[in-house]
């Protein structure tokens, strides 16, 4: 395995993960 495309592929599940909970939080504030 390639280290650079495995820490790319971090990168992009944490930028993933981080956007989903931006979401649900947007979610939240706006429903609430």
């Amino acid at each position: 395995m390639d280290l650079r495309i495995l820490k790319a592929e971090m990168i992009v599940h944490i930028y993933t993960a981080v956007g989903v909970g931006v979401a649900i939080l947007s979610f939240i504030k706006f429903f609430s």
